[in-house]
């Protein structure tokens, strides 16, 4: 990483608020941080695609297992999830494949593309194990990320080299005393 030595080292606190009443969509919100960065940090980045290993969303063999949403297509998503002796559930209301696909990010070790080419917006539930020395030693502990995104949602997780946006730090400075 091309960045000064703080800032893997440094933690820092950030608030920001909306300048607009009401709940902000996932692009509202990832302009508000992008604002924030830029006011707080002096973060000046951009976008470019490079080619990286990430995991491709598509749909299985038997097709999507999940229901459309009847929420707000216009809605932000509902996402409650549980952990308990290495295993997680995740109970997810109103989500797009893209919106999923940023949600799996966090739990898989590089970035979740959409290739499964369904649009809308869909309600699911997802339980895996994600520590298997937690688990119990019997069969009833759940299957891993992979199987259980295959099995419980009819989709699959694909291990691919793509092209994929990326964001590029070009400038980024310590903040100031507020």
């Amino acid at each position: 990483m091309n960045a000064p030595d703080w800032v893997r080292s440094e933690l820092w606190d950030a608030k920001g608020f909306a300048d607009a009443s009401g709940q902000p969509s996932l692009k509202q919100f990832q302009s508000l941080i992008r604002k924030l960065l830029a006011e707080r940090f002096g973060l000046v980045e951009h976008t470019e695609q490079r080619e990286l290993s990430v995991y491709a969303l598509t749909v299985a063999k038997g097709g999507p297992k999940m229901e459309k949403s009847a929420g707000d297509p216009n809605g932000l998503p509902n996402e409650n999830d549980n952990e308990n002796g290495g295993q997680r559930t995740m109970q997810v209301e109103n989500m797009t494949m893209r919106e999923l696909c940023l949600l799996l990010t966090y739990f898989l070790d590089r970035p979740v593309v959409d290739r499964t080419g369904l649009a809308g917006r869909y309600d699911f539930r997802l339980r895996w194990t994600f520590d298997e020395s937690r688990v119990p030693t019997d069969s009833s502990a759940e299957p891993t990320i992979f199987t259980a995104i295959q099995e419980q949602m009819g989709l699959k997780l694909e291990a691919v080299r793509t092209a994929t946006d990326v964001m590029v730090i070009d400038k980024v400075q310590r903040p100031g005393e507020n």
